[in-house]
């Protein structure tokens, strides 16, 4: 049996981490496992995780440390025998120890992009509320042309 991966992409909002995970993902035949993907999977599917962690996100918080490895160990224990990718999860010290606690990670890439660059990201950027797709206005413009933004 092959050696199982086991990798994640940090960094901050706008640094390009679902970009350049769904890249290496591809190109390796890893599993992608994006945090927002299964935030927003689980709010649509009313689980309990997803609904507590609704109630941060619609006050415009963070979703807390112990709801987010509530949320995502459940996925890494399905995909036990895969190799996978971790996109936005960790994103604390207290999510990292979780996860260490069940798994041995092999490769973690932390983007370190300057703020100018983020900021000239963000302030282009714009997500399809109901796909949770990510566009930039600038480089990556939704094929269907977008008003009232």
């Amino acid at each position: 049996m092959a050696k199982l991966l086991r990798a994640a992409v940090l960094g901050p909002p706008g640094s390009g981490k679902g970009t350049i995970c769904k890249r290496i993902a591809h190109s390796f035949g890893l599993q992608y496992l994006s945090s927002g993907h299964f935030l927003r999977e689980g709010i649509a599917a009313n689980t309990e995780a997803g609904m507590l962690a609704k109630t941060y996100i619609d006050r415009g918080m963070l979703v807390p440390d112990q709801v987010m490895t509530r949320l995502m160990l459940p996925k890494l224990e399905q995909l036990q025998n895969h190799s996978w990718l971790l996109d936005g999860f960790p994103r604390t010290l207290a999510q990292a120890q979780a996860l260490n606690s069940l798994y041995q990670m092999d490769l973690v890439i932390n983007l370190n992009i300057p703020l100018e660059t983020l900021k000239d990201r963000l302030s282009d950027r714009w997500v399809h509320p109901a796909s949770g797709r990510v566009y930039n206005m600038g480089f990556n413009p939704p094929l269907v042309q977008v008003s009232n933004m």
